[in-house]
């Protein structure tokens, strides 16, 4: 029971506390995991970068491709304005793949999002940052 991981994902890639949690609670397991994220997600203070996207009329297509460049970037800015931190982490699932994975987790108003959006070159032809 304990074998299985969610949605596909080989067990060996999560760590133990995960796993037993998607044993007994596969999909609150992982909210319970995120805490107090999880409510910031939930009531809109805090975003991913691909639900900030998303908030800016992005495809899917976009989505597919360059999600996960544009949280690079992100990122880099974030790191650049506190010191070299990482953001928070939290586990969401993933669009298309329904697999949960780990993302950076950022305030809503957080500057490094429109910093992103204005160096990484995909989305500054699209002039997200504004």
């Amino acid at each position: 029971m304990l074998r299985t991981a969610p949605a596909g994902l080989p067990v060996k890639a999560l760590p133990l506390h995960v796993r037993l949690l998607n044993a007994v609670l596969p999909d609150a397991g992982f909210r319970v995991l995120n805490g107090r994220v999880q409510a910031a997600l939930d009531s809109g203070a805090a975003t991913t970068t691909e639900s900030w996207l998303v908030e800016r009329g992005v495809g899917d297509d976009f989505l597919d491709g360059y999600r996960s460049w544009f949280g690079r970037e992100v990122a880099t800015h974030y790191r650049a304005a506190h010191n070299n931190t990482d953001p928070q982490r939290a586990w969401v699932r993933h669009r298309s793949t329904d697999y949960w994975v780990p993302v950076f987790v950022y305030r809503a108003e957080d500057p490094a999002l429109a910093g992103g959006a204005r160096t990484y070159r995909r989305t500054a032809a699209l002039g997200l940052a504004a």
